[in-house]
């Protein structure tokens, strides 16, 4: 008995590390939000200076977004037409918890999409704990090295868009904040909604397997 009793609370340590990795990412990701947006050229001027697109997608980005526009120029400079394609780039939020941080970036149809995909095909592999860390190894992976991709493309397509719509600056301002920027609320109800699933899929997996791993 005390052996099994050993082995809960050696995971409960284990799940209690996940928690607070996931509550200091959340914590992070937050307080990249206390960064202000840049006024796109003409905000303060009207008519005084052209807004390009790179002020468009700034705008759209908001917080954080010299690390973004930096993988923009980067892949622009590397295509002879100066058209985005898909840059790769490592991204260790979204590696760790894609889902509260494309909640906490609006990607509200990737958020749901990859965790579902994962669940997939965790399920479809034979249920042991190999198997199971492994499907989300894989899915850190991929996560980790297309997210800023994935990311920049909604952005400047969205901006495009919103440029596209002949509309004056004045609403093309409060097009690009209602569609771009960040949620607060979207990076809370992400990161605990992300932990409990956790816990809960290592409860299981442990019940499941509580003969073979001696508790």
């Amino acid at each position: 008995m005390s052996e099994r009793w050993e082995g809960y609370v050696g995971w409960l340590f284990v799940g209690t590390g996940i928690f607070l990795c996931c509550v200091l990412i959340v914590i992070w990701l937050v307080a990249k939000q206390r960064n202000r947006w840049d006024s796109i050229p003409g905000e303060q001027a009207a008519g005084t200076t052209a807004v390009t697109n790179e002020d468009l997608v700034r705008r759209f980005i908001g917080p954080n977004q010299d690390y973004y526009i930096n993988i923009w120029k980067r892949n622009l400079s590397k295509v002879p037409r100066g058209r985005f394609v898909m840059a790769r780039s490592w991204n260790w939020p979204a590696a760790l918890c894609f889902f509260p941080w494309a909640l906490y970036r609006k990607m509200w149809l990737w958020a749901f999409a990859v965790p579902v995909a994962t669940a997939v095909v965790t399920v479809a592999l034979p249920s042991t704990p190999t198997n199971h860390l492994w499907a989300h190894l894989f899915a850190l992976g991929l996560t980790g090295w297309w997210a800023n991709a994935l990311y920049l493309h909604r952005a400047i397509g969205k901006s495009k868009k919103i440029r596209s719509a002949s509309l004056s600056e004045a609403q093309m301002l409060t097009q690009l904040d209602k569609a771009g920027g960040v949620s607060k609320v979207g990076a809370w109800f992400g990161g605990i909604s992300y932990t409990l699933v956790e816990l809960l899929s290592l409860y299981v997996v442990l019940r499941a397997h509580s003969d073979k791993l001696g508790f």
